[in-house]
């Protein structure tokens, strides 16, 4: 019996793409931590969505980064966060300390690569249930982000 691996090498391959805009986006030349800065940030979105808007969500995106969204998840309850501050406390507590990059400017380089590569109903779906002021991360500025850069 032969096993077509081509779906699954396509999808690894649109993860990859991911990760290397989050990349270019962060200015980082280190796609190790433009994936981690995907991973925290789907993670993140992820506490804020009910369970059925996380199958939702994990619908659009590759193998890959599938497995990223769901990585130690335990559905439950969202757990929005208040405000941006919150949002980004959480990830700078656990991630981005002593990275050489900002939380901010991780968040938002993710984010952006996420609204450019998800259908605009289900950006809209999950971007209604982020905080408010978080919306300010993705405005247009060029790349790489002056003004967010390393610590």
């Amino acid at each position: 019996m032969q096993i077509n691996v081509e779906p699954l090498d396509q999808s690894v391959k649109q993860a990859l793409q991911w990760i290397n805009e989050v990349d270019e986006r962060m200015g980082t030349h280190n796609p190790r931590l433009a994936m981690t800065a995907l991973q925290c940030t789907l993670q993140a979105v992820r506490r804020q969505l009910e369970p059925e808007q996380v199958a939702h969500l994990a619908k659009c995106l590759p193998i890959p980064l599938k497995g990223a969204l769901f990585e130690n998840w335990r559905p439950t309850a969202p757990r929005p966060a208040a405000n941006r501050a919150d949002f980004l406390s959480a990830l700078q507590d656990t991630v981005f300390r002593n990275v050489g990059i900002t939380v901010e400017r991780a968040v938002k380089a993710s984010i952006e690569v996420m609204c450019k590569r998800i259908p605009a109903e289900t950006v809209a779906e999950f971007a209604t249930r982020l905080p408010f002021d978080l919306r300010s991360l993705w405005s247009n500025e060029p790349l790489p982000y002056p003004g967010h850069g390393a610590v």
